[in-house]
């Protein structure tokens, strides 16, 4: 399995370390692009919802990091489910602040953004977060395995 853009979103198959590397530094532009998107089309004058729809490009970054650690996973013979699972306690430490600001509308609007902001910060660790640990590091098992053929 490659590591073109076309097949980011594609968990079946393996890759090798310097291939996930590559599609991660690929993905790393479309997530700068919806991070400073939304901040410049605001900047010009761009109604807010549609500045803020630009930040929707955050979605395929996330599904395309997950995919590349499953398949990285899949390269040295071991099962994805802790990529799941990573993912889900990430998205609750994500929504967990966000969720409580909206929730209580009472509290101070300093503390309100306080709250978000938290959420915003445990986006962008949810996305640098390695899903691999130390099996990132191991050689790819040589010759097909039962994920499919030696990547490229």
């Amino acid at each position: 399995m490659s590591d073109r853009l076309a097949k980011a979103f594609d968990f079946s198959g393996r890759l090798s370390f310097a291939g996930r590397q590559r599609l991660e530094r690929k993905l790393l532009l479309i997530l700068l692009l919806s991070l400073a998107g939304p901040i410049f089309l605001l900047m010009i004058g761009t109604p807010l919802p549609i500045a803020g729809a630009m930040a929707l490009l955050l979605v395929p970054v996330v599904i395309g990091l997950a995919a590349s650690g499953v398949r990285r996973l899949h390269d040295v013979g071991r099962h994805a489910h802790r990529v799941y699972l990573k993912r889900l306690i990430w998205f609750i430490i994500l929504a967990t602040p966000f969720n409580v600001a909206i929730s209580f509308p009472d509290l101070p609007e300093q503390v309100r953004w306080g709250l978000a902001g938290a959420s915003g910060v445990a986006l962008i660790a949810s996305l640098f977060n390695r899903d691999l640990t130390w099996t990132e590091w191991l050689r790819g098992e040589p010759g097909p395995n039962r994920f499919g053929p030696a990547p490229e």
